[in-house]
């Protein structure tokens, strides 16, 4: 087992619960399902999505790493997951994004 990229990835999505923390962020390419996690599934009235750009996360060094490229059968296969990792597991530059979307249950 060991050390390794595919195991980390494996273990952040493993049932989706956090049992596992790491020093990746979850994100989603599909607007709805952001939307969807930024109100909890309904639990809060609103929340924000945060827009980031792909090429200025690159350009800062953090890896994005598709969940469906390491793991078979993902927890959430609707989510199209990518766990974004910061150099060093640090926070993700917030120069890298580019809009911030207030969402709402209604």
């Amino acid at each position: 087992m060991g050390e390794s990229v595919a195991n980390s990835v494996v273990t952040h999505q493993w049932k989706q619960r956090g049992a596992f923390p790491t020093s990746g962020i979850s994100t989603s390419p599909l607007f709805e399902r952001a939307r969807y996690y930024a109100l909890h599934d309904r639990q809060y009235d609103s929340g924000r999505v945060l827009e980031f750009d792909v090429s200025i996360l690159t350009s800062l060094g953090v890896s994005a790493y598709r969940v469906a490229d390491y793991v078979p059968f993902p927890a959430v296969p609707e989510d199209d997951e990518f766990i974004l990792v910061a150099p060093g597991g640090g926070l993700i530059p917030e120069s890298a994004v580019v809009a911030c979307h207030d969402v709402s249950a209604a």
